[in-house]
């Protein structure tokens, strides 16, 4: 029996704007008679997609302000965010500004699908925020916009809907970049299936790489800095000393970006850290070719009689690195997972 697709939502807003109306509405069908302040509940609910059941789990969470701090599981596994208004409350219509804004800082990039939705549109005669302030937000934020009523059942499903969809268009998104890099790195691009547990695998693998090369930037900068001082104090300079230091540091950086990126899943910090390791490799063999062909005056002395050893030992570093960055390739080229055309069916 094939096993159902899953997508996970958080539903963002202030106090009292409908978060768990709209939520039981589309999950249940049902509208509460009566507010009843939100701790946090997970709802779920099947929908079906060209005979194929796809499980829509939907965090409900509790009203947020702007002294909350988002935890850091709203953005683990989730896949996408409803950020919610109510268009009788002018507060509540500045509170989701921040809100997006601590939601965008908190996952480290705005490339993250998400909805904008102004709720209660059935209160006309009460309302303070108009639909054009409302489109023009998300127009800002690069986002779509609905307005709904919960109370009434109105658009609720095509909250939905549109989320589902900017996670197919993101994902395609994703995939078109992805298989750029590729084409650039190897001439070609050939799509990688990868099953989840894998991909598991192959991030673990990555982190151990990344830090690896974190250590080995750490060892090069201090090298560099010894062989530095010793050239100062024989009143000389040495240009592998500046070699050293430099690419210690570059690997340093490059890594720590790579490891952040790699721990909260940021796909941003993740590419630069893939770019910065193509740098790193031509810098490694320019500094190999230096190490093995030019003359040094002072405070190299013992690097030229242990040449096959600082060879040996800056090819494998070098190695590493390349290991690294395919590993780091053929996670990004299998980033696109399930990205069909998504419809409610009821």
């Amino acid at each position: 029996m094939e096993q159902s697709k899953q997508r996970k939502f958080v539903v963002l807003g202030f106090s009292a704007v409908g978060k768990s109306a709209i939520t039981n509405q589309f999950v249940h069908e049902h509208f509460p008679d009566y507010y009843n302040p939100t701790i946090e509940a997970t709802f779920q609910k099947t929908v079906k997609y060209k005979g194929k059941d796809i499980e829509i789990y939907i965090r409900d969470t509790s009203g947020q302000d702007e002294y909350t701090i988002l935890p850091h599981r709203y953005c683990v596994g989730v896949h996408g965010y409803i950020l919610l208004y109510s268009v009788d409350s002018l507060q509540s219509f500045e509170m989701v500004k921040i809100i997006h804004e601590k939601l965008i800082n908190l996952i480290g990039t705005d490339k993250v699908p998400r909805i904008l939705v102004g709720n209660k549109n059935d209160l006309d005669y009460e309302r303070k925020i108009s639909s054009e302030e409302g489109r023009a937000m998300a127009e800002s934020w690069g986002c779509p916009f609905v307005e709904c009523s919960a109370k009434l059942n109105q658009n609720v499903t095509k909250v939905f809907s549109l989320l589902l969809s900017e996670i197919d268009k993101e994902n395609k998104d994703d995939s078109q970049r992805d298989s750029s890099c590729l084409s650039l790195l190897f001439g070609r691009c050939k799509t990688v299936s990868l099953s989840t547990k894998i991909r598991k695998r192959f991030r673990h693998v990555l982190l151990g790489l990344a830090v690896w090369t974190l250590l080995l930037g750490l060892a090069s900068t201090g090298v560099g800095s010894l062989l530095g001082v010793e050239a100062y104090s024989q009143g000389g300079s040495s240009w592998l000393a500046y070699g050293l230091l430099g690419s210690g540091l570059f690997t340093l950086l490059m890594s720590s970006v790579g490891v952040y990126g790699i721990l909260f899943n940021n796909k941003e910090f993740i590419n630069v850290y893939s770019f910065s390791l193509m740098l790193a490799l031509l810098a490694q063999l320019l500094l190999v070719c230096m190490v093995m062909t030019a003359e040094c005056s002072t405070g190299c002395e013992w690097v030229h009689h242990q040449t096959a050893l600082v060879v040996c030992v800056s090819l494998f570093i070098w190695f590493t690195e390349l290991l690294a960055l395919t590993v780091s390739c053929v996670l990004r080229a299998n980033s696109q997972q399930e990205s069909p055309e998504y419809q409610l069916i009821p």
